[in-house]
């Protein structure tokens, strides 16, 4: 892939903030692995939260942060929209 074609698909990425359902995320493997590779693969810029709680949301944000940090090749973190 070329350095132009690398960009466009990183700017592409950086709207699509795809739904996340946090009760989901937290109790079926397979969905939390999906999950965890749309953020390996960069191909998201953030996600649209639903459900968790006031104790299980900043522990799952958290987790997420790190694994985006990970991926990441700057400083750049996923942002999120609770609904």
């Amino acid at each position: 892939m070329n350095k132009t074609n690398k960009y466009i698909g990183d700017m592409v990425a950086a709207v699509i903030m795809p739904r996340l359902e946090v009760t989901k995320y937290e109790e079926e493997p397979s969905y939390t692995q999906f999950i965890n590779d749309l953020i390996e693969g960069k191909f998201i810029g953030g996600f649209c939260i639903f459900g968790g709680t006031v104790e299980s949301l900043p522990v799952i944000l958290d987790k997420l942060q790190v694994l985006a940090k990970k991926s990441l090749d700057s400083s750049d973190a996923i942002t999120y929209r609770r609904y």
